[in-house]
């Protein structure tokens, strides 16, 4: 590993403090980063008619998050039916 690597200072998430990889570029972890993410494609699915590819496509967000975020009841989805 260059000296630079082991000497440059870890990467920390501006939000919640969390320590991240070095080699991370964003200032917010991934978890901060969805934490902000959430009320907007929550808003969006309330407010348009859309599909959940549709919301992945939208947001460029992977399908499975949308779907992960439904079935975890955080999202109200149109013809969606979350059991408990």
């Amino acid at each position: 590993m260059p000296f630079e690597e082991i000497t440059r200072p870890r990467n920390i998430c501006s939000n919640c403090g969390k320590a991240m990889a070095r080699s991370y570029k964003e200032s917010l972890c991934p978890d901060c980063l969805d934490d902000m993410l959430y009320p907007k494609v929550k808003d969006y699915i309330l407010h348009h008619s859309v599909t959940e590819m549709e919301v992945a496509e939208h947001f460029d967000i992977p399908l499975q998050k949308v779907r992960r975020w439904i079935r975890d009841g955080r999202i109200e989805y149109k013809g969606f039916r979350h059991d408990n």
